[in-house]
């Protein structure tokens, strides 16, 4: 019978302690007597076996090749079954490193554009000229005196634009597309160290940059 070794013309169990008749009634520590009264491997990390392997293991342990159970990584959840200790799925809140193990997601490395603080992988607080916004840091407008710290719309304009709605304009341009104008009202010119339309003297032969 398997697990039995023959000593002396007779068959016996290595393991046994103490017989009771042809099986045995108490096994040696880390054996348990199975159904044919012999003692075999007892895993303590096994909840539930199927023959000599166990087939569920108990909380945090996972059944490996060889049917035993093993301790699972830190934090893991499943564990490679072929290969010891690689775990295969973290716990919620973690996430696989290259060698196999758990880290701890806000843990992790996250780099937001423009973003002077990350905390748990959020944005708290952008670089001057921006403001945070759906966890990306947005730029202000270059028109802004001041701005919103939270919308990013401006509060005041620089000299030479109006505010309307948060947003500031050149009303003598035609065309403005956010901070730049393509088109100015007649007598009026851009300026090419602004960007923003200034008036000019149709009557004048020679416009240099501060005058006629």
């Amino acid at each position: 019978m398997y697990g039995l070794t023959l000593r002396t013309g007779k068959c016996t169990d290595p393991n046994c302690l103490s017989q009771n008749g042809d099986f045995c009634s108490s096994c040696a520590a880390e054996y348990r007597i199975n159904s044919n009264g012999v003692c075999e491997f007892n895993d303590i990390n096994c909840a539930l076996f199927k023959g000599l392997l166990c087939e569920t293991c108990k909380t945090g342990f996972n059944v490996n090749a060889r049917g035993i159970c093993i301790r699972l990584p830190q934090n893991c959840r499943f564990a490679n079954f072929q290969i010891d200790n690689v775990c295969i799925t973290c716990s919620d809140g973690f996430s696989v490193t290259a060698n196999g193990g758990c880290i701890a997601i806000q843990s992790q490395a996250v780099v937001i554009a423009n973003c002077a603080v990350v905390q748990n992988r959020i944005c708290s607080r952008c670089n001057p000229g921006f403001v945070v916004q759906n966890n990306a840091c947005s730029k202000v407008s270059i028109l802004c005196g001041t701005n919103n710290s939270i919308t990013g719309l401006c509060l005041t304009c620089i000299t030479g634009y109006t505010l309307i709605n948060g947003i500031c304009y050149d009303l003598n341009c035609l065309n403005q597309v956010e901070e730049r104008c393509f088109q100015c009202k007649t007598n009026f010119r851009i300026t090419a160290s602004r960007n923003i339309c200034s008036y000019f003297d149709p009557n004048c032969a020679s416009l240099t940059t501060t005058g006629c």
